[in-house]
This record gives structure tokens, C-alpha cells and sequence, in this order.
């Protein structure tokens, strides 16, 4: 499982994958307080990472990577709950 992780982020800083992270909210349709209730954090911890302050721990950062696959490899957004 960590070196899915360190694969997923090799080499992307914060504020990288806080982009990525907004990218993604955005294309769910989602507020920072429905993408942090589908993680259990807070919407402050979702804005955190988004401005690059800090990262998802690793199991919330796995849980970004495939949500982030299904959305943008292919898959239809329906598909994602």
C-alpha cells in the first residue's frame, strides 16, 4: 500500500497535489464540506490541502488516487459515489 502511495505522488509537491485534489472536487460537483464528509475530515483539512499547506494522510491519499482514476481514466462520473 505505501508504495502505491509514494508511485501516486513521486516527485509532486503540495501544491500539486492540491490542485489535483480541487481539480477533482470540482469535477464531482462537490463543496469542500461534501468532499471532506467523504473522507471524514473536516472542511478545513480539504481546504488545507487544496492551498498546498499540507497532504491526505496515506489512507486518505489512496482514497483520492482511486476516486481520482475513476474520474478521469474513462470512467462516467455516475459511476462514482
Amino acid at each position: 500500500m505505501k508504495e502505491v502511495i509514494k508511485t501516486k505522488t513521486a516527485g509532486k509537491s503540495k501544491k500539486r497535489i492540491g490542485k489535483d485534489i480541487m481539480e477533482l472536487r470540482l469535477a464531482l460537483g462537490e463543496t469542500q464540506k461534501q468532499f471532506a464528509a467523504r473522507f471524514n475530515v473536516a472542511q478545513a483539512t480539504v481546504s488545507s490541502w487544496e492551498l498546498g499547506k499540507d497532504r491526505p494522510k496515506p489512507e486518505n491519499l489512496v482514497e483520492i488516487s482511486h476516486l481520482h482514476d475513476q474520474m478521469f481514466k474513462g470512467n462516467k462520473k455516475s459511476n462514482v459515489s
